[in-house]
């Protein structure tokens, strides 16, 4: 016996400096003289488990905890190695077996969190987490993983408290900097989001930060200035970060985010687009992925069916999900197999709640870069569809990869990529202008007619629109907030001079600072009219389209059109003034009114733009022959199998070329 305490001493005390094998060789000599040895079997799974080496720590945690079952710490070591192996039934249970046992151990708590968040339970983690707090109230990581949560449910405020937090309890944690800075980004205060991304490059050499920071914009620009500021910046940061040969690992953990809000700004982003790419080719090795079967691939079909992905996160009540529907049912199942790759939270057999899209197989994506890689490149695709790429992260560095022969993306993010493995932008020769192939590293695909199959969205909806009289006279602009280029408020405030008892409704942004920002701005632009702008709250989709069946026009910001808001207000026959602009993400407007052969609220330039809207708030009769005129030609745009026949022609041309 004396001699395993001698063991067991030693094997601790170099354990605890770091001289793992040696404490190893001890805790295996204790084995030899008694191999139940509780103690022992625990050093070594711990052992294991700094080693990396997770499935061995479970094997010799699992015979301690068979020999003592009333050892807390032996139950919560094999919880935390269950949950590295990926089983996290198991993990659930030893560390709520190790909470019974001692109740009071913060860190129990906190591992059970991190448990209950891999199952993506997470009000059961917050709890969780609240509790580790309530019993260790400067726990750095619990209330960082608290704000985490609370970001993702939208609670911003409660966020930032629970980082700051964090950040007090231990001002070197870099992660919670960098939290704070991605919340302070959303929110549109890019100051604050500057100094906590400064701070974690800072504290931790963080890479991701550091093109966190690089990219920062702001959600509601000050004005043009502050947009040329930026764009420099972003600019200029994105050649040193190329020059420093910087490494990126997982890029999807590191980074998390877009180029997102560069659309915005009504300039040719696709220089800035491919340097960023660029980059990321550059410094992540992993991303340049290729699926075997592609270089094996030949168009040779012999009457196969082409056997075809879409993927998106947004495969459920959304956008993007009903500008693709049609597409998707439209194909010919005789020509064509269908994959649905939903990167969607909301959990799916492809017929839950929210998921209206069905394929021949639907396959839920892995939240992990890698392993979403080879589900898709497991199913052997001839065709890779991206719906959308720039909304979210996800799609967009998967789209790095050769995970298809052929690779397209749609408009649901209307700007080019700049990646060098998507080969073609889906697009329409309605609403590109011309030379519209410099905006784009992508090949350019221009149908003839409109690139999407949608259904009319008033159809079998039972509208009561308030009648103008009863409200006055009312302008709405039903477009998210960061649309509202700053060079649009001049002409929302000529508009507004010249109605005099016209009110213009937005809506409230998905944040409330965004609201706050953009009316500080308005008051500040056009402060003699800013009194007559008003932010409407959210409603559901029956309460939206009675808005807009109700007022008397809307208006298209400059530099970005609306999209499934322009097809919805023609649906109800409500005239949208329009102002084309240099880039496709101005232009859908013009392509649905140039389809519909109805023109006359499209303007050449600013001066005509107020005319038209002014005319539509004051002349009755002009607006009710636009409204009559409108929906007498609004078929044109809904319902139309073109956008699947051209579809099918680019896939047999497109599986030509690669000949």
């Amino acid at each position: 016996m004396v001699k395993i305490e001698k063991y067991i001493e030693k094997a601790k005390r170099t354990y605890l400096v770091g001289q793992l094998e040696q404490a190893r060789k001890n805790y295996l000599a204790v084995l030899q003289l008694d191999p139940y040895y509780t103690d022992a079997l625990h050093g070594l799974g711990q052992i294991a488990s700094q080693n990396g080496d997770n499935k061995l720590s479970v094997f010799y945690l699992e015979r301690a905890a068979a020999i003592d079952k009333n050892r807390p710490d032996v139950l919560a070591d094999l919880g935390v190695a269950y949950r590295l192996v990926g089983n996290l039934m198991r993990a659930e249970l030893n560390l709520k077996k190790a909470i019974i046992l001692q109740p009071e151990n913060p860190h129990f708590h906190y591992n059970l969190g991190l448990v209950l968040g891999d199952q993506t339970r997470f009000d059961e983690a917050a709890e969780v987490y609240q509790h580790t707090i309530n019993l260790s109230p400067n726990h750095t990581l619990a209330l960082n993983n608290l704000a985490n949560i609370l970001k993702r449910q939208n609670k911003l405020d409660d966020a930032i408290s629970f980082y700051e937090r964090s950040i007090s309890a231990d001002q070197n944690y870099a992660p919670a900097h960098k939290n704070l800075a991605d919340v302070y980004e959303t929110s549109g205060d890019v100051d604050s989001a500057r100094y906590h991304f400064s701070s974690a490059i800072r504290i931790g050499h963080d890479v991701g930060a550091k093109i966190r920071e690089a990219m920062l914009l702001p959600v509601i620009p000050d004005s043009l200035d502050q947009i040329l500021e930026y764009r420099h910046k972003t600019s200029e940061r994105l050649d040193q970060l190329f020059d420093q040969n910087i490494i990126i690992e997982d890029p999807l953990r590191q980074i998390g985010a877009t180029n997102f809000l560069m659309a915005y700004h009504g300039m040719d982003d696709c220089l800035i687009q491919s340097k960023l790419a660029n980059l990321y080719v550059k410094s992540c090795s992993a991303l340049s992925f290729e699926a075997p079967h592609c270089a094996k691939w030949t168009p040779e079909r012999a009457g196969e069916k082409y056997k075809i992905g879409f993927v998106s996160k947004f495969f459920f009540n959304h956008t993007i999900q009903r500008l693709n529907k049609g597409l998707i049912f439209g194909l010919p199942r005789d020509r064509f197999e269908i994959i649905i790759f939903s990167l969607s939270d909301i959990s799916t057999g492809g017929r839950e709640e929210g998921i209206a899209i069905e394929g021949d197989k639907f396959v839920k994506l892995s939240s992990d870069l890698g392993t979403a890689r080879r589900q898709i490149a497991g199913d052997r695709l001839d065709i890779l569809y991206y719906t959308d790429i720039g909304m979210e992260p996800q799609t967009y560095f998967l789209a790095f990869s050769r995970l298809a022969p052929i690779q397209c993306v749609a408009w649901g993010h209307p700007v080019t990529t700049g990646i060098p493995n998507l080969d073609y932008f889906i697009s329409s020769c309605l609403i590109e202008p011309e030379n519209a192939h410099r905006a784009y590293r992508e090949q350019l695909v221009q149908f003839s007619g409109l690139p999407i199959c949608i259904s009319d969205p008033s159809d079998g909806m039972v509208l009561s629109p308030t009648s103008q009289e009863d409200k006055g006279r009312r302008i709405f602009c039903p477009q998210s907030l960061f649309k509202f280029h700053p060079g649009f408020d001049k002409i929302l405030g000529v508009i507004l001079g010249q109605c005099p008892k016209a009110n213009l409704i937005l809506l409230e942004g998905n944040h409330p600072t965004w609201t706050k920002k953009l009316r500080e701005r308005l008051t500040r632009s056009i402060p003699q009219v800013a009194d007559r702008i008003y932010f409407a709250s959210r409603t559901d989709r029956r309460g939206f389209m009675n808005l807009l069946a109700s007022v008397d026009v809307i208006l298209d910001p400059t530099h970005f059109s609306g999209g499934i808001t322009t097809f919805e207000a023609l649906s109800v026959g409500t005239p949208v003034v329009t102002l084309p602009s240099t880039f496709m993400r101005g232009r859908v407007s013009l392509g649905l009114y140039t389809k519909m052969r109805v023109t006359d609220c499209v303007a050449s330039d600013e001066l005509e733009y107020v005319e038209h809207s002014v005319r539509l708030v004051n002349d009755r009769r002009w607006n009710t022959e636009m409204r009559q005129k409108i929906l007498e030609a609004k078929s044109a745009i809904f319902e139309s199998t073109d956008a699947v026949n051209q579809h099918i022609r680019f896939f047999d041309n497109a599986s030509t070329d690669i000949e």
